[in-house]
Order: structure tokens, then sequence, then C-alpha cells
């Protein structure tokens, strides 16, 4: 064989791929491909992170034509179903906290030493307010009509704001979450309720008064030490005559979901420690839903004292024993908006309005359902443009909401709505609130009213009209008729 030849043959045998090389190739296709083909063997629902997984899209919308979101709806679908999904998640939540302190998933702050804090908390811990002071001064006023409502049906009426689990333990926040020297959404509130004479149970004071640790590290609540700590508080601010469960002990267990785990690291996470009280409580659960976090709990106890009625959020899922062991009946509610119905429902002695504070923003976005007060009102009035009125039958009510042209409010207002019947006029007073929802925007606003009327009580008005009165003066709006907005 010539030389030439024997190069020739050289260089072919570098060309062709060994065996090796195809066997490498053919795995890491496999290995690819794997998590797509192993889809329909796997089942995905999202409960270890807190929320619904995205459907099949179809392929077709209702009217006939094609779905031009499908190939996005398919994406979603692929990301959420994909084989292994739980494991790949869990394995990219651990190794970016482990190596570079931070998270894999947006609604997730990675702290120091394992804790976890909700993203949505941020703005809270660094003290910046996310209300306007407008818009603080509508919620205050929502809530002094909510009092009102109360005492005159015989209940007294306690606002508890609970403190996110930052705002306690604040040290174990990354260090580039740099806090300011304003007063943040529950500064405010805090000191603007208490200005305004409504009852405050200080939360906050007494998690920080605490040396023990009442919050989890991996989820966003208190354990059930700290719902005892709330409980109490509560009562105290409340004045009202309680079991205080002096001598109770707990057994630590680490079998806890925490909520912020499940977001971060899927199925994988390591169950947090929970403190669960060692006691035998007497109260029955006689509701239909029996779950801690149930729209509508209530509970009876022959032992307890008095009817307690509790607007509360999923800070109560621990809390609520020790309010279910104290009164005779309890109702628990987690409708939203509140339902003032309820306090006279049940016969309260007793009303409470929990929530915590990254939820404070939701108090000034949709009005509790309460018929309208009315009032005694009388003042020259100038004439108003620009207002945007709008209304839905629900429920019994007929719902008048809409906006007023900020040009006519100054740092506070009220409104009113000035109902003419038979010749006669008489005036309710309207929750100051901007319905953001109904009035399809996501953001806050400080410029709405909201107010519920029984429907017969509706049907005897002939016009309306809206009043504003903001700084000393007061504007009027033309008169509608009332039958045009009763569906």
């Amino acid at each position: 064989m010539t030389e030439e030849r024997k190069a020739e043959d050289v260089r072919g045998e570098k060309k062709r791929p060994g065996v090796l090389s195809v066997l490498y190739v053919i795995i890491f296709v496999l290995l690819l491909a794997l998590p797509a083909v192993t889809m329909p063997f796997f089942h995905e629902d999202g409960t270890a992170e807190k929320r619904e997984l995205s459907p099949f899209p179809s392929i077709k919308k209702e009217d006939g034509s094609f779905n031009d979101e499908f190939t996005e709806g398919l994406d979603a679908y692929i990301a959420d179903h994909i084989g292994f999904r739980s494991a790949l998640v869990r394995a990219n939540g651990a190794w970016q906290a482990a190596l570079f302190g931070k998270s894999a998933e947006d609604g997730v702050i990675v702290g120091k030493d394992g804790w976890l804090f909700y993203t949505d908390t941020k703005f809270d811990y660094m003290n910046v307010p996310t209300l306007s002071e407008r818009a603080v001064a509508c919620v205050v006023r929502t809530l002094e009509l909510m009092r009102d409502k109360a005492g005159s049906s015989g209940a007294s009426f306690t606002v508890a704001l609970v403190p996110n689990k930052n705002t306690v333990y604040g040290d174990n926040m990354p260090y580039w979450y740099i806090k300011t020297d304003a007063d943040g959404n529950l500064e405010q509130l805090t000191k603007a309720l208490a200005d305004a004479d409504v009852t405050v149970a200080d939360l906050a004071a007494a998690f920080a008064a605490e040396d023990d640790v009442l919050y989890q590290k991996t989820d966003s609540h208190w354990d059930y030490r700290g719902a005892l700590l709330g409980y109490r508080t509560i009562m105290d601010a409340a004045g009202y005559a309680h079991t205080g469960f002096d001598s109770l002990t707990f057994e630590p267990r680490a079998d806890w979901s925490g909520d912020l785990a499940g977001m971060l690291y899927a199925d994988g996470a390591s169950p947090d420690v929970q403190y669960y009280p060692e006691y035998e409580f007497a109260f029955d659960i006689a509701s239909h839903e029996k779950a801690p976090d149930a729209i509508t709990l209530r509970t009876v106890n022959p032992n307890g004292n008095g009817r307690l009625v509790m607007y509360r959020d999923s800070f109560c899922n621990t809390m609520h024993v020790y309010f279910a062991e104290s009164f005779a009946e309890a109702l628990f509610s987690r409708a939203y908006p509140f339902e003032t119905d309820l306090i006279d429902k049940y016969d309260a002695d007793v009303c409470v309005l929990e929530i915590v504070e990254r939820n404070i923003p939701n108090l000034a976005k949709k009005a509790p359902v309460m018929e309208a007060p009315r009032v005694e009102f009388s003042a020259p009035a100038k004439h108003m443009d620009g207002e945007a009125v709008f209304s839905e039958v629900k429920n019994g009510y007929v719902h008048i909401y809409g906006t007023v042209p900020p040009g006519y409010l100054g740092e506070s207002y009220r409104a009113y709505l000035l109902a003419e019947s038979g010749g006669k006029t008489a005036v309710y007073e309207a929750f100051p609130i901007f319905e953001s929802e109904l009035l399809g925007s996501d953001a806050v606003g400080d410029c709405g009213f909201s107010a519920y009327f029984k429907t017969e009580t509706w049907q005897t008005f002939d016009t309306v009209r809206i009043i504003v009165e903001s700084g000393g003066d007061c504007y009027v709006s033309d008169p509608a008729d009332a039958a045009s907005f009763a569906g």
C-alpha cells in the first residue's frame, strides 16, 4: 500500500465517529426527551406549590374560530406537566438557595439561615407605603362605619393587624433589602385608627416584646404559640373575658408543610417544626365546612361564654382553636368582601377583623357588604361633573359604586347618596372605596364610592345623586333615575 493511500485511510478513520461517541449522543438525546416522553405517566396537581397548574388548551374558541393563544397555552401546559417536574423544581430551588442565596421562585425570598419570606412583603419590610394618605383615610372611614354597625348591633369591634413575618424577624432578611425611615402601611394605619378611636390590637408590639421565635422558618405564618399570643392580644384589646390558657404547654414536631418551602422546593421540601398545644379542646365544629381554612367555619362550646363573629385570613387557621374554646359560639368568615349581616345573624357580642399586614391594601379595594346607613346631612353644595356611577344587583342588594374626579378631593373625603322619594329626600353614607375589581383596575384607588341598599329600599327611590364632602366643601352630581340602576 502506498504512503498516500495509508494517509487517506488514516484520515477516513478520524472522520468516522466511534461507538462511544454515538452512544453518548444517543444517551444525551434520550435524557433530553425523557421528561416529555414520561409526561403521560406523571400526575402533577400543583398542591406543593399552592397553585393550579395550567390546563391543556383548547384548539378552538367558543365561537368555533381558531384559538390564536393555543401555542402559548401549550407551552404553559408542557412547562407545568413535564415529567420529573417536581424533582427538577426541587433541585433548581435547592442549588440556587444553597450556592447563591437566591430564590428560584419569584414569590419567595431566600433569607439567612434557611429563612423564607413572601416577596410581596418586601415593600412593607422596607417601610415603603403602597397606600396613599387618602387611601389610608378611606380605609379608616370604612372601618369606622363597620365599628358603628357592630356597636348598633350590641357588639364590640376590634381590628387586629397581624405583622408580616419579616416585620418581626427582619434580621433574617437578605442585606440588600434596605429599610427607610418612613412609615409603611402598617404604621400609618395603626396610628390613623388610634386617632379615629377604633380599637386596635397591637400585635406588632406584642411580638416585638417576645424573645421566642413564634413564626416558622419556611412558612409565612406563626406557629400555635404565636397564634396563642395573637389570641391573647386581641382579646385583651377587645376587653372581653376569655380563657387564658395560662398553663398551656406545646409539643414540637417536625411535620409541618411550610407554604413558602412548598412554593420553592415543591414536594421535596423538608417539613418545618410545629408546636402543637397539649390541650384537650372541648369545642365542636357545627358548620358543614370543617377545614381550618374554610370560607365559613362555625364552632360551639357549651363551656364557653358569648358569641364571636370574626373576619379572618389564613393566620386564623391555627388561632381559631383558642377563640372556639373561649366562646359559646364563634363564626369565622373568610368571605371577601366582608359580610356585616353576620353580626346580626349570629347576635355577636364581639366582632373582630383580623388581617395580615401584606393584605392591608385589600381593605381599600372592596367595600364591606353593609346596608348604607342613613345620616343627617345638610350643607350647600356646588355642582360636580365627571363622576362615573355603576351598579350591580346581587344577593338581595343593589350595589351602587363609581368614581369621583380627584380634583374635588382633598386629603380625605366622605361620600353620600342623596335619594328622592315622592318629593322627600334622604341621605345615606357610602364607603369611600374605589372598587378596583369592578372598575377593571389592578391598582389601589383613592377616589371612589361604594354603597349597598336592600332591593326593597332601593325600589322606593325615584332619583339619586352623589354627594362628596372634602376639605369643607360639598359637591353634588346631577340626579339620575334610580330605576336605571336596579338591573
